[in-house]
């Protein structure tokens, strides 16, 4: 998934416990929005009981990650949805907006069937 713009990539896995991961690479910025849109309306089709999101690759984080994850947990709001790997920089941006609720940190609090 990568427009032609955008300098944001997403890998999505779907596992058979129904737990998708999602590795995010690159700018999150409003160019990769058309990006994140079809992740999350991939998740809608996959329907999952946990979200893991790699953060490791990316590279800025703005207003753009805060919708991802406000739209990510309307459209799956029975999922847990863990982040992995976010920078200090993401960190900030999360606390700073207040959307690090909408989330959990650390492999230990994902449901049992998909750690």
């Amino acid at each position: 998934m990568v427009p032609e713009n955008s300098k944001c990539v997403v890998t999505i896995v779907a596992r058979d416990d129904r737990t998708v991961w999602m590795r995010l690479l690159g700018a999150l910025d409003i160019d990769a929005d058309p990006v994140l849109a079809a992740a999350v309306t991939r998740l809608s089709e996959l329907a999952p009981r946990a979200v893991v999101l790699d953060l490791a690759g990316v590279t800025f984080a703005g207003a753009t990650l805060c919708h991802f994850l406000v739209r990510t947990r309307t459209t799956v709001p029975g999922a847990s949805i863990l982040i992995r790997n976010a920078s200090p920089q993401v960190q900030f941006v999360m606390t700073a907006t207040g959307i690090d609720g909408l989330v959990v940190d650390g492999v230990e609090r994902l449901p049992r069937s998909a750690g």
